[in-house]
C-alpha cells in the first residue's frame, strides 16, 4: 500500500539503490492515469473486505518527495527559507526539471541535463529563499563553475535568488594503455 511504500522508497534509498526506488514508483502510475487527479489511499479500486479508500491521502505522495530528494536533489533545512541541493550524477537519467514549493508560496525551479562529459544545472531561486548546493565528493577529476566562475569543488555553493547556472564537468578517465 502507498502508505508503506514511503518507508521502502526511503530504504532503496539508504542501500544506493535509486534505480530500483523509480522502478518502485511506477506502481503510482495508474493513480496519475486516473480522471480524479488525487492521490489515492490504496492500489486498488476497493480492497478484498470493500474498502474503497479516500481519494485525497498525503502518504500516496511519497513519490513527490523520493523524487525531489533524490533526482532533483533538493530538501529544505530545518531553517526557513533554506534549501540544501546535492549535484547528482545518475548514470541512467539523462534529464530532470521540477519545480519546488517553499514556504513563502513561491518555487524553486530546477532542471538538470546531462550531455556525455558534462551536467548542467538550472537553478531559479525566488526572493528570500536561499539554496546551498554540495557538490559530489565522488566525481574525481571534475571541474564545476557558477555563473561561468570556476569554484571550489570541494566546498559548498552559496546562490541566492535569482537564475543561476552550474556546470559539472566529468574528466572520463582513460584506459592504462592510452596514457
Amino acid at each position: 500500500q502507498p502508505y508503506f511504500m514511503f518507508y521502502v522508497l526511503q530504504a532503496t534509498k539508504a542501500v544506493n539503490d535509486i534505480q530500483l526506488g523509480l522502478k518502485l514508483i511506477d506502481k503510482w502510475k495508474p493513480a496519475v492515469d486516473s480522471s480524479t487527479g488525487t492521490l489515492k489511499e490504496n492500489w486498488q479500486d476497493v480492497t478484498s473486505t470493500g474498502y474503497g479508500g479516500d481519494y485525497s491521502h498525503a502518504w500516496a505522495g511519497a513519490p513527490l518527495a523520493y523524487l525531489s530528494q533524490n533526482v532533483l536533489g533538493i530538501v529544505p533545512t530545518n531553517k526557513p527559507g533554506q534549501y540544501s541541493a546535492n549535484l547528482f550524477h545518475h548514470n541512467s537519467i539523462n534529464w530532470a526539471k521540477g519545480k519546488i514549493p517553499t514556504h513563502s508560496k513561491t518555487t524553486i525551479d530546477l532542471s538538470w541535463k546531462k550531455s556525455s562529459n558534462e551536467y548542467v544545472y538550472t537553478y531559479t531561486i525566488p526572493a528570500g529563499i536561499s539554496v546551498e548546493v554540495v557538490p559530489p565528493g565522488d566525481c574525481g577529476a571534475c571541474s564545476l563553475t557558477v555563473n561561468n566562475k570556476k569554484q571550489n569543488r570541494d566546498e559548498p555553493i552559496q546562490l541566492g535568488s535569482g537564475k543561476h547556472t552550474i556546470r559539472l564537468s566529468i574528466q572520463k578517465s582513460r584506459p592504462d594503455n592510452e596514457k
